[in-house]
């Protein structure tokens, strides 16, 4: 049996918001606060002001890529016997999980899971001893 997993949209789609909303409240408070240095001092700060938005758009930009690329990248499929965990996008890495080894399962929903419909598959495996998240 090959089978594989669909990953949900909607848990990228809320981090996705939540940088950028975090990402514009850093950028308004980035801008009071060099306005606020600039009426203290004697000096212009404009171009210091401008730098520093310039330079905060520029993360959130770059947050936003790597939350998006994180999301994307990991891959779950169900293969004879075993459970196949990928993950990157320029080099690949495969973790092959024995299903014989599988104890228990169980799903973690958060908040926003429980109201759309999305959440974390969890797989326990008494070899291992540890816990591993497939979805």
């Amino acid at each position: 049996m090959n089978q594989s997993i669909e990953r949900s949209e909607k848990p990228i789609i809320f981090q996705l918001i939540g940088v950028g909303i975090a990402g514009i409240l850093v950028l308004m408070l980035a801008t009071r606060l060099f306005r606020a240095i600039d009426s203290l001092t004697p000096w212009d700060w404009s171009g210091l002001t401008k730098l520093a938005r310039i330079i905060v758009v520029v993360t959130i930009i770059i947050s936003l890529l790597l939350v998006y690329m994180n999301g994307k990248k990991e891959r779950y499929a169900i293969r004879d016997g075993s459970v196949v965990v990928s993950k990157g996008s320029l080099g690949k890495r495969q973790n092959i999980y024995n299903a014989a080894h599988i104890t228990s399962l169980s799903v973690r929903q958060p908040f926003f899971g429980k109201r759309y419909g999305y959440g974390n598959v969890m797989f326990h495996m008494d070899k291992l001893e540890q816990n591993n998240e497939v979805v």
